[in-house]
């Protein structure tokens, strides 16, 4: 049955599109993926000339687009709801109707309704009144559910399944604007802006035009009652104007809710491109009611376009993270003033790579702005494809004497992840030990590095640090006596790779600067290698007895390090290698192991790798 009335629709839409004017277009852009429960789910129509939601070239009409919803309501006879704030989605739509569906948890009773709806649908209901916001901050569309529509009541029988498309006998709905639209245009006559484009344009009315607005779905013609008002509307335009060319006109649309003003009031506009500030003649209100469902054209007169008097710079001087940036998020303790007046953390997105050399721009027309950034520390979040570094700068003192003040400060993107053992004490950590003959007794149990300076994540089993803010000592033994002997491997892990995005998976690239050394007998030398490991917590140390030959245990995608000098020193570390490492996630931890190998009668002596300069990058 479902087949057959599939194929009832798609015949009558070729019917339609045959006889109808070459303007109509009917798209059915999800009927293909519908489930249709045959008497669950309903249809309706929305719809009329004027009454859509995607504002068209012209500037007076719209469309409904794939997305839109309606709220319903359905009252029996006896005052009962059968529906009450039913989301109903578009499934079909042509040039001048709406097709809405939804599925009911059952076949609505044989009885006469008086049905409700609205676009969008509300924040909050309280009987027949809704409550929608309308926002302050808007795209200059008039999208997102800004035109709020009201349908006339109207009293009809059950809802029935999804009509026919050439068949309107269903239920049909008449919206109503409710709201006053301005559209504002840059006439072709206006040379003082040039080539600039507006990208945000500031309007401030003589009382209250956007807020929390409730209407009576029972009753459209009654006025909105608005709550929580604001006399400022920002339009960041989506799609930024240009002066329009002649006899076409390049529209930014600010919906508000309808109001009337005094003769002699006036709205003031500010109007700003991705550098400058253009200056705008005031509009005069002329002592006008602005009513629901029309549409004011308005010449946006410009004067000339001036810099921003204040401004400060981040200039993108290097990037150590081995990708290109995405975006960079700046958060600043204490609070500050962004240019568009927010106090959170400010985001620059340009929708592109930011590459070095780049540089974010924040302009103030406000001086007290400007100068809240000095003496601040603010932290940047650089976000790439697969991960996110941060770095904490200061400003330093910002004054702003002129009317072309600016600050500029380089920054450089830091490493995926970088120690240079800087905060590292002097300590040991059993990279001396003494003689033992037995394996388990020289398994050095690991420790955990925060506690002599490093962050949270290192540990070590036979490591220390001979001289503080110098290198660290990766430590092995060996010990060879008369009825047995060990050889002791020390090892080194950093802290997981966490700023590499839950769920990515990268190449690294890691270099480090090294040396070595070793005391006690001459006839043992360092042998080392480095690599990774995803195990957690604290790794102790292992031992095997009386072979010769490296066995290394819990090291991953390892490589060595060669010609490990035996007569360094942990203060001057004249080596230096770079190794790679796949397919690594944000639970990857860096990892070295030494062991001393050569052979002797009685004998013993330590080998030491010292470690500095770890610096870690994409390598994608």
């Amino acid at each position: 049955m479902r087949r057959k009335w599939i194929d009832k629709i798609r015949m009558s839409l070729a019917i339609t599109v045959i006889f109808l004017t070459a303007c109509v277009q009917i798209d059915f852009p999800e009927f293909n993926d519908m489930q249709l429960p045959e008497t669950q789910e309903v249809g309706i129509y929305a719809g009329g000339a004027r009454t859509r939601t995607e504002m068209l070239s012209n500037g007076l009409s719209a469309a409904w687009t794939a997305g839109d919803e309606l709220a319903v309501w359905a009252r029996n006879s006896s005052g009962a709801y059968a529906l009450s704030n039913q989301v109903f989605k578009t499934y079909g739509i042509d040039y001048g109707l709406g097709y809405f569906t939804s599925t009911l948890s059952s076949a609505m009773e044989d009885d006469t309704y008086t049905y409700m709806a609205c676009y969008p649908a509300p924040a909050s209901v309280s009987g027949t009144k809704a409550t929608f916001n309308l926002p302050s901050v808007q795209d200059g569309k008039a999208s997102d559910g800004v035109d709020i529509m009201i349908a006339t009541p109207v009293e009809h029988g059950p809802l029935t399944p999804i009509p026919d498309p050439e068949d309107h006998s269903g239920l049909s709905l008449k919206m109503n604007r409710m709201m006053h639209q301005f559209r504002f245009y840059i006439p072709s006559d206006n040379t003082a802006i040039g080539t600039e484009q507006i990208e945000k344009i500031v309007l401030t009315f003589p009382s209250e035009v956007t807020g929390d607005v409730t209407f009576d779905l029972s009753d459209p013609d009654q006025d909105a009652t608005l709550t929580y008002g604001e006399r400022q509307l920002t339009l960041q335009l989506a799609d930024p104007i240009a002066v329009s060319p002649a006899g076409e006109y390049d529209y930014a649309y600010a919906v508000i809710n309808p109001a009337a003003f005094a003769s002699g009031q006036v709205m003031s506009i500010k109007a700003y491109t991705s550098s400058k500030i253009a200056d705008i003649d005031p509009i005069d209100l002329c002592g006008r009611t602005f009513r629901a469902g029309h549409s004011t054209p308005v010449k946006l007169k410009v004067k000339g376009i001036v810099d921003y008097p204040y401004v400060l710079n981040f200039k993108v001087a290097g990037n150590n993270l081995g990708e290109g940036l995405q975006s960079v998020r700046l958060s600043v303790a204490g609070g500050c003033v962004w240019p568009d007046g927010s106090t959170g953390d400010y985001t620059y997105c340009p929708g592109g790579l930011i590459d070095t050399g780049d540089v974010i721009s924040l302009r103030f027309e406000s001086k007290d702005a400007y100068e809240s950034f000095s003496g601040k520390n603010v932290v940047l979040y650089y976000e790439s494809e697969h991960a996110i570094v941060s770095q904490s700068i200061n400003i330093g003192e910002v004054i702003a004497e002129g009317v072309s003040d600016n600050t500029t400060v380089d920054v450089t993107v830091p490493y995926l992840f970088a120690e240079d053992f800087s905060s590292l004490r002097t300590y040991d950590g059993g990279y001396k030990g003494g003689v033992e003959t037995s394996v388990e007794g020289a398994a050095e149990p690991a420790k955990d590095l925060s506690a002599y300076g490093l962050p949270s994540g290192w540990s070590g089993a036979r490591t220390g640090c001979d001289a503080a803010g110098t290198s660290i000592i990766i430590g092995s033994r060996v010990d060879y006596v008369l009825l047995g002997g060990t050889r002791s491997y020390a090892r080194l892990e950093s802290p997981a790779m966490s700023a590499i995005k839950p769920g990515a998976s990268v190449s690294l690239s890691i270099s480090f600067d090294y040396s070595g050394g070793r005391s006690g007998s001459s006839r043992f030398y360092p042998v080392a290698v480095c690599g990774s490991t995803y195990q957690e917590g604290l790794l102790d140390g292992y031992a095997t007895q009386f072979n010769n030959d490296a066995s290394w245990s819990g090291i991953s995608d390892y490589v060595s390090i060669p010609n490990i000098p035996t007569s360094g020193n942990s203060s001057s570390l004249g080596l230096n290698m770079t190794y790679r490492l796949s397919e690594c996630t944000d639970s990857c931890r860096l990892s070295w192991h030494v062991v001393g190998l050569g052979t002797a009668g009685i004998a013993n002596g330590n080998q030491f790798l010292y470690v500095d300069n770890i610096k870690v990058q994409i390598a994608n």
